[in-house]
């Protein structure tokens, strides 16, 4: 497991800048399957999830300050999927 503070993300091929704050971040968890890595019965398989930070918005046509919380699909974890062995 790695924790990453990425300046910018992708969402829907739009490129958003991410709220960091003086000596204040938002770390984003990554969890990835190791080169080589072997399972038993099967392959292992980056699995993926929805990770939500807060980015500046211009678009967004609120009353408060230009941010939206947006959801960044990451690699979360290694899954050992069976793929027909027997």
């Amino acid at each position: 497991m790695e924790y990453v503070t990425p300046p910018n993300v992708t969402i829907r091929g739009k490129i958003y800048r991410v709220v960091h704050l003086s000596r204040a971040f938002q770390f984003i968890p990554i969890g990835r399957c190791r080169p080589g890595s072997a399972c038993s019965y099967g392959e292992c398989v980056d699995q993926y999830r929805a990770h939500w930070v807060l980015v500046y918005n211009q678009t967004d046509n609120s009353h408060g300050p230009p941010v939206s919380f947006a959801p960044v699909e990451v690699p979360s974890h290694c899954e050992c999927m069976n793929v027909g062995r027997p």
